[in-house]
């Protein structure tokens, strides 16, 4: 049976522990995933321009106002 391969640690680069640090890391990357079998996962992190998160948050506020609560009616 093959081992399962988990995540052991995730993060910001910048807070990564001295046990994981590499001297190299993909240029523009801010987060690293690792796991158990050393493979590593890079990301960009999440960059949106404020018009596209203003816009998002206007959407998921009209999502959730649109929910029932309780006793209230839509």
């Amino acid at each position: 049976m093959d081992r399962e391969i988990t995540r052991i640690w995730w993060g910001p680069i910048e807070d990564l522990p001295g046990e994981f640090y590499q001297e190299k890391t993909p240029e523009g990357c801010v987060n690293v995933t690792i796991y158990s079998d050393g493979s590593r996962v890079y990301d960009k992190g999440y960059n949106l321009s404020e018009a596209c998160r203003s816009h998002i948050n206007f959407r998921m506020s009209r999502c959730w106002d649109s929910l029932r609560c309780g006793d209230r009616d839509p």
